[in-house]
């Protein structure tokens, strides 16, 4: 969230986006445990799913590096205080990691979603 609302987001806290967001990742990780328990989603759509969700994470994590990166590369035309520097270098350091973790994960996700639908 620090991404999208650099100026604001240490000045407003708001809890409704994780309010929101770990209740329905709850509800639809229940639905798809549900649906593997009573055999009503197939391995081949199981796996479809899995690759899809992992496919959309790693691009989001992606799009968030490159927009905090074009951020940091045209700094000198915005006029960022402090915070906002620092929250920005942190956002950027913060993504580098995230990005190879996430590589990693999406590698090993889709080989093990692929040997599972054997």
């Amino acid at each position: 969230m620090a991404s999208i609302w650099l100026k604001s987001y240490e000045t407003t806290k708001s809890w409704t986006f994780v309010a929101v967001a770990i209740p329905f990742s709850w509800v639809v990780g229940g639905i798809i445990h549900s649906m593997l328990i009573f055999n009503i989603l197939s391995p081949i759509m199981w796996g479809c799913i899995a690759l899809s969700v992992i496919s959309i994470s790693t691009i989001c994590l992606l799009i968030l590096h490159l927009i905090n990166q074009y951020r940091y590369n045209r700094r000198n035309g915005h006029n960022y205080n402090l915070r906002e520097k620092f929250q920005l270098s942190e956002n950027i350091r913060f993504l580098k990691i995230v990005k190879w973790v996430s590589a990693t994960m999406f590698v090993c996700n889709t080989l093990a979603v692929l040997l599972k639908m054997d």
